[in-house]
């Protein structure tokens, strides 16, 4: 259900990769996700190239030196990009010993650049204080891609603080690009009612749908039954946004089944009959091509009688309506 939207996240992050626009990659919709994922890990093993070499003797000898003397040498002399490329090989507790002496900024600049392979273990063994910084850091550099590494593997407080402290937008795009989305969860659990419109609203605003609909593939049975109610009870200019930013066939595969298990979704479903005829066509189009009969019918045994006829007129106006037939006794009961 949500394939297209795995495959436009895993082509931001080749984009990051690559330094490029995500939109100079958009003809590769067409390719699997896991492929484009699998492309990326290839190309992180030319860009970075083999553990042996140079570098590697150098990091050993760096090994054996005072971390202070390693921090004073990487900021004065050495410089973020050599030292992201020499990051990899050394021993994982020196490197965070030599990170907690340097300017969070240069930090960053090496986290940008570092094999992102190869941070987890440094990250893991910084000081929850430190991590935290670093993490906004690059937030308020927009450097989601970065941060969806980090979500993989910092402890739930530093994943809270980034929720806390982290734009709705910013918020949006992190999650789109993480590594690990099953963490997700556990932190919009942490997040406050008004936090959760606030984001969808953002969503709806600013043109990040599509980000807002993959975070509810992702989310557990609790956190997305939580967040689809929230949403049922949007003002209505928000509910009517909802459906004109519903715009593709892959978004209204997730949209329909949650409306269908809304505990009352009569406002959103309004919203869709204040919509145009592209909406109802979204709409009922997605149900026909993907059989969805038995989401259709739990939405409609919700609905009241006045709006299930609303409804079928809707689609007849848009010669819909005969297509419905598995759900005629229920759409015009």
């Amino acid at each position: 259900m949500s394939d297209l939207l795995e495959t436009r996240a895993e082509i931001a992050k080749l984009a990051r990769v690559l330094g490029t626009d995500v939109s100079e990659l958009a003809y590769l919709e067409q390719i699997d996700g896991q492929a484009i994922a699998a492309f990326r890990q290839q190309l992180l093993d030319i860009f970075y190239g083999s553990e042996g070499g140079g570098l590697e003797k150098f990091a050993k000898v760096g090994n054996l030196l005072p971390s202070s003397i390693i921090a004073s040498l990487t900021k004065e002399a050495v410089g973020p990009v050599l030292a992201s490329r020499i990051a990899g090989f050394i021993d994982a507790k020196q490197a965070a010993q030599v990170v907690g002496k340097l300017p969070t900024p240069f930090v960053a600049d090496i986290a940008v650049e570092i094999d992102p392979r190869r941070i987890e273990p440094v990250i893991s063994r910084l000081p929850d204080k430190t991590v935290d910084a670093l993490a906004i850091e690059l937030v308020n550099r927009e450097e989601y891609v970065v941060m969806g590494q980090f979500v993989a593997f910092v402890n739930d407080s530093t994943l809270n603080h980034i929720f806390t402290n982290a734009s709705d937008e910013a918020l949006l795009q992190i999650g789109f690009v993480t590594e690990d989305k099953s963490r997700l969860s556990d932190a919009l659990a942490t997040v406050s009612d008004e936090r959760v419109i606030s984001v969808i609203k953002t969503a709806l605003a600013k043109h990040h749908w599509p980000e807002a609909i993959d975070l509810l593939c992702h989310l557990s049975d609790e956190q997305y039954l939580r967040l689809i109610n929230i949403t049922a009870e949007l003002d209505a200019k928000s509910l009517d946004q909802m459906i004109d930013n519903t715009n593709d066939p892959v978004l209204w595969q997730v949209l329909i089944p949650a409306l269908a298990q809304m505990d009352d979704p009569t406002a959103p479903v309004a919203a869709l009959l204040r919509g145009n005829a592209n909406a109802i066509k979204g709409f009922g189009s997605t149900i026909v091509e993907d059989q969805a009969w038995d989401e259709v019918r739990e939405l409609l045994d919700k609905l009241d009688e006045r709006t299930r006829l609303d409804l079928r007129k809707r689609l007849a106006s848009n010669k819909l309506a005969d297509a419905f037939e598995p759900v005629a006794d229920v759409l015009v009961a």
